[in-house]
């Protein structure tokens, strides 16, 4: 077995007995470290997301049991009208604010994603690709060992 910040990598991380959220069922379900879950549901979550919240763990029920820090990557969207004018938000800035890391480590991962941080580059402008790679890594800095990603709202 291998270790990962001291947790058993074969560890149970986030398991499910199976719960009804809403009008979603979602099946039992054991997600496991170095593991890939993909829930395909009917359609984008709506109303007040009360499913994406039941699966970040941002709603607890006994259903769903976390054993590890669960993130919601939030894709930063794009500001129209006047917020996109008047309410520029630099890539780099925004990562900073949200994950409340330094100067040099934001940078790295803007390098590292390709995003160009000496432009003033709104996060909402970016493409799709490094939108959503921004995303996870928001997720990832912020200490998460479990993303929830919704692909729905691409």
């Amino acid at each position: 077995m291998i270790e990962s910040r001291g947790r058993v990598m074969d560890s149970v991380l986030v398991s499910c007995r199976g719960v009804q959220v809403g009008s979603i069922y979602v099946p039992p379900f054991e997600l496991h470290a170095g593991e890939l879950l993909c829930l395909h549901l009917p359609g984008p979550p709506s109303g007040d997301d009360k499913l994406v919240d039941v699966l970040a763990g941002a709603q607890p029920i006994p259903e769903i049991r976390f054993s590890a820090h669960v993130e919601l990557a939030h894709i930063p969207p794009a500001r129209r009208g006047l917020l996109g004018l008047f309410g520029r938000r630099r890539a780099l800035n925004w990562f900073r604010r949200t994950t409340g890391t330094s100067r040099a480590e934001a940078l790295a991962v803007m390098q590292r994603l390709g995003i160009d941080s000496d432009r003033h580059v709104d996060v909402g402008a970016l493409a799709m690709n490094p939108r959503t790679l921004l995303a996870l890594e928001t997720a990832f800095a912020r200490g998460a060992e479990v993303v929830v990603f919704l692909d729905c709202r691409l």
